[in-house]
């Protein structure tokens, strides 16, 4: 490996920033991006792999749990309060694990390993994102995820037990 220099990070910022472009996981670019990687780490000696994995959308899944929820809570409206509570629960079940079985994007994880002469008592690993975030929706659907999501379950489901009263 040559010794760092400054020049060569403002190179790979070029490259990935400039003429690849946005690299949102799963897109052109995103694997675009993971080629370059990895045939940099090529040439700099490393034994190089992809570790592939598939994730859903943010955005496609809080549409989808907000739907599902939305569509159950408007059909309580129309059954006798115990069936209303099994389709709140079934749409409760559904809200939270559909997403998961959704298809989702792939992507992939570029891992470069240097085989070290002799025994290796110690390991470095360094890791870093090389996809970048879109600039829009992304803080205003964590807020949906993680706050207001189950917020809005718990109130569902005491809006429909409140009618057994």
């Amino acid at each position: 490996m040559s010794p760092f220099e400054s020049q060569h990070c403002f190179e790979h910022i070029d490259k990935l920033a400039y003429e690849i472009g946005p690299r949102e996981a799963g897109s052109r670019g995103d694997s675009q991006a993971a080629d370059y990687i990895k045939q940099h780490f090529k040439d700099c000696g490393l034994q190089t792999r992809f570790q592939k994995f598939r994730f859903v959308n943010k955005v496609t899944r809080a549409r989808t749990t907000a739907s599902i929820l939305a569509g159950a809570f408007i059909l309580t409206f129309f059954f006798n309060p115990l069936s209303s509570l099994a389709i709140t629960l079934a749409g409760l079940a559904l809200a939270y694990s559909l997403p998961k079985m959704m298809p989702g994007k792939w992507s992939q994880n570029v891992i470069g390993s240097l085989k070290p002469k002799g025994e290796a008592k110690r390991r470095l690993v360094l890791g870093a994102h090389y996809d970048s975030a879109p600039c829009t929706r992304g803080r205003q659907w964590t807020l949906y995820l993680r706050i207001l999501l189950p917020i809005v379950s718990i109130a569902f489901l005491i809006l429909v037990l409140l009618r057994f009263l």
